[in-house]
């Protein structure tokens, strides 16, 4: 069994890579994701890097002659001797019979409750902050509680600092891809909070955007804000919610659906293009 690591822009890349490289089909191919970055606040380029395993003896690539040359018949001649007759083509080649795939064993799912707290608890330390931290662990991810007295340090605008300290503590704790694991890290009941404060902001502004029948525009959010909106509005038949913009300048939409219906023509009186065309012609010129 052959182990290779190769790396692209997307997944689809890399394979390409792997497949070009090892001379395989994808198919005949098993692999891991070992590392799916997108960069820090989406500012950086996203790469993919892939561990892909090959069978010792892969399903060779078969190449069918597709044209024959002017000469190709007198060359046969010459080959077989005498007459050529088609009879006399020895038979096409047959690909080994396709190796059967070795079971993947199931992955034993990994402790990194211990190794989390150890890391967040080093990071508190040299911002010279006292906390202690609680852990929660089970098969799919770690959630660890701040209990501290510097909440506004630990927190920060908005979660920032929050989301800093978690997106550190991952990168310390899941250094190896074979045994990742999410964490997640909360301080004094913030993400609750916040979650319950986006829900009530995300109905406020989804009951104005449906009476107004205008497009709400909220702040620039992160991602994990973002989708705390979005989900709150899911439920609303009313309208329906989109992100617009790049990087840290992303914010989110909330659209009521009586506009897009006015939008497409399906709304008001006599539909939309009727009174487009009168406006048309109202506006022109004699000569045109």
């Amino acid at each position: 069994m052959r182990e290779e690591i190769f790396e692209g822009k997307s997944e689809e890349e890399a394979l390409l890579k792997a497949s070009e490289v090892l001379g395989v089909n994808i198919s005949d191919m098993s692999y891991d994701v070992l590392e799916n970055e997108t960069g820090l606040f989406g500012l950086f380029k996203k790469s993919v890097k892939i561990r892909v395993r090959v069978s010792d003896e892969p399903t060779e690539f078969v190449y069918r002659e597709t044209h024959r040359d002017e000469n190709s018949h007198e060359k046969d001649i010459e080959k077989y001797g005498g007459k050529y007759d088609e009879r006399d083509e020895p038979p096409p080649e047959k690909a080994p019979p396709r190796a059967p795939r070795e079971p993947k064993e199931p992955k034993e799912t990994p402790i990194k409750g211990p190794d989390a707290v150890a890391a967040l608890e080093g990071v508190l330390q040299r911002m010279g902050v006292g906390a202690e931290v609680n852990m929660d662990e089970d098969n799919s991810a770690v959630s660890l509680d701040i209990s501290t007295d510097e909440e506004d340090v630990v927190v920060g605008r908005d979660g920032e600092v929050l989301s800093a300290l978690q997106f550190v503590v991952n990168k310390m704790v899941n250094r190896f891809p074979e045994s990742r694991k999410r964490v997640v890290v909360d301080a004094v009941g913030f993400r609750t909070r916040r979650r319950d404060s986006l829900g009530r902001l995300a109905e406020e502004m989804g009951e104005k955007a449906v009476n107004t029948g205008k497009i709400v525009r909220l702040s620039p959010m992160n991602a994990q804000d973002r989708r705390l909106v979005h989900l709150a509005l899911k439920p609303h038949t009313g309208l329906t919610t989109r992100s617009e913009g790049d990087g840290m300048f992303r914010c989110l939409l909330i659209v009521p659906n009586s506009l897009r219906d006015r939008r497409s023509g399906r709304g008001g009186r006599g539909g939309g293009s009727r009174g487009s065309r009168q406006r048309r012609d109202r506006d022109r010129g004699p000569n045109e």
